[in-house]
């Protein structure tokens, strides 16, 4: 466990299996912590903060960060009595015995575009926010799957900034309530993992543009349809298309492919219209042996969902047709 009283930075890291009394990782004593593109899991805290127990006077920011399968008394993940910063972050499988399975906050705490999902406590399975010095600000966040304790317990704290916000059993007043389409938690690109936005989630294009930051979780640039998404992961909608070279020819003719499709894909079918198929991703090569007009289809999917680009007669494959030489 790491005692911090000053200025403690923790980047592109993985802390796992730590155990403390106050703070599973990080006791913080009114120092500064900064934790960015990280994954803290399956970290212990005897009495409170399964990854960080941070005090009066002191602040903690999370940013593209993971926290899964921590677990404390007071805040699986996190309790705060200071000041924190949670920004395109996901909390999942966090676990505490008594209050906040995510956060327990006593202080001031501002979420934004983060991911709470299938974290637990007696009060709070998600944010728990208590006595009459805590705040939460919080800003198209999702707070969802919380067993037991609601996804949200608000006991004599405020409830600040409150913008367009997913919390599915809606026990905080927020702007979108119900299931909010989460897939498991994944690799889906970036140093961490996330849980991605299933395609039809609530979640897509229900942020508020002008409070996003300007990347996901993962990097990728927001938005990517016509309004910021709700949570750390930014939806990316998988759109096949492809492009070809040389378009015609004489038999046999070998046909460079180009894979011009956009989004989060992971597998990729290509028909070349001559009974012939391919599942490379990257570019393939392909030499048509028959005269013909060839129809060529690309179909590709992944998280973002699946789409198919055809090209009727795309390609066309002649003959070299040799005149003889007439003597004069």
């Amino acid at each position: 466990m790491i005692y911090n009283a000053g200025t403690l930075n923790i980047t592109d890291c993985v802390v796992t299996t730590n155990k403390g009394k106050q703070g599973g990782v990080i006791q913080n004593n009114g120092g500064d912590v900064t934790i960015t593109a990280s994954t803290l899991s399956v970290n212990v805290a005897t009495v409170n903060g399964g990854v960080i127990d941070s005090q009066s006077g002191g602040s903690v920011a999370i940013i593209n960060s993971t926290l899964y399968a921590n677990e404390g008394g007071d805040g699986g993940g996190v309790r705060n009595n200071g000041v924190l910063e949670i920004t395109n972050s996901t909390f999942t499988d966090n676990h505490a015995s008594t209050l906040g399975g995510g956060v327990n906050n006593t202080g001031t705490a501002t979420i934004t575009n983060t991911t709470f999902s299938d974290n637990s406590a007696y009060n709070g399975g998600g944010i728990f926010n208590g006595t009459s010095s805590g705040t939460v600000n919080f800003t198209n966040t999702i707070v969802a799957n919380s067993n037991p304790g609601y996804d949200c317990y608000n006991d004599g704290g405020t409830i600040g900034t409150n913008i367009n916000n997913l919390v599915e059993d809606y026990s905080w007043p927020a702007a979108l309530a119900g299931d909010p389409s989460l897939g498991a938690l994944a690799d889906n690109g970036g140093s961490t993992q996330t849980h991605a936005l299933l395609e039809g989630s609530p979640a897509i294009d229900a942020g508020n543009l002008a409070a996003c930051p300007g990347t996901d979780q993962r990097g990728i640039t927001r938005p990517q349809g016509e309004g910021c998404y709700i949570g750390a992961f930014e939806f990316w909608p998988t759109y096949a298309n492809f492009s070809a070279n040389p378009l015609s020819g004489a038999a046999p003719l070998e046909v460079y492919f180009d894979n011009n499709s956009q989004g989060v894909y992971d597998t990729c079918t290509w028909d070349f219209g001559d009974s012939k198929t391919s599942s490379q991703c990257k570019d393939p090569q392909h030499t048509y042996t028959a005269v013909g007009d060839y129809t060529v289809s690309l179909t590709v999917e992944g998280i973002g969902g699946e789409d198919t680009r055809v090209r009727e007669e795309y390609i066309h494959v002649g003959t070299n047709i040799y005149l003889p030489l007439l003597k004069k």
